[in-house]
């Protein structure tokens, strides 16, 4: 409907416009029963109220919004798994994305010790169900070239009793990225590239 993210604003007003018109028609075919027939004028004010209104809220909550994630309140509280090349590339893209996640540090993983630059080592894969509490982490990024299946079915399960979200992180170019969507293989995904 209405409210699926990352819509467009063009995209979004177009719908507000035909829904406003639908909750016209409504109330024109509705309130005839109990106050008589309503003219055009009528309408037509009824029409642009209802679009002023929604037009002047959804404006306003873009703005609280904007301001909220300039300021970092909207950022998704975020671990990384892995302390190899990949990983320390995901941080420093985090910390680029700084409006959307807010990087608390790295997990190592059974094979692989913290490194002295970067942030911090919030501990190992073992105590991931620990760290996802104590830290209270919503987003956990895999760097996929640090893990094993075994450790991946092990963060998933700590994730999902935890209610955090999951991001696997693939070494894919940056051109490459438009053309790529995840299939299912049987029980396990791929990714494609067209």
């Amino acid at each position: 409907g209405l409210y699926r993210p990352l819509r467009t604003s063009w995209e979004e007003f177009r719908r507000l416009l035909g829904a406003t018109a639908i909750g016209v028609v409504l109330v024109m075919l509705i309130i005839p029963w109990w106050v008589g027939p309503l003219s055009r004028a009528t309408l037509l004010w009824m029409w642009v109220l209802a679009l002023s209104l929604d037009l002047f809220g959804r404006i306003v909550i873009r703005l609280t919004m904007k301001q909220l994630a300039r300021v970092g309140r909207l950022a998704m509280r975020a671990a990384v798994v892995g302390t190899n090349e990949d990983a320390h590339r995901i941080a420093g893209a985090l910390s680029t994305a700084a409006e959307s996640f807010a990087l608390l540090g790295h997990v190592t993983t059974s094979n692989e010790e913290a490194l002295g630059d970067g942030p911090p080592a919030l501990g190992s894969l073992e105590t991931l169900d620990e760290i996802l509490q104590r830290n209270q982490v919503e987003c956990v990024l895999l760097a996929s070239s640090a893990l094993s299946a075994d450790d991946v079915l092990r963060i998933s399960s700590a994730c999902r009793q935890a209610n955090v979200e999951i991001r696997i992180l693939q070494n894919v170019p940056d051109i490459l990225t438009p053309r790529l969507s995840l299939e299912p293989i049987g029980d396990a995904a791929s990714l494609r590239l067209t």
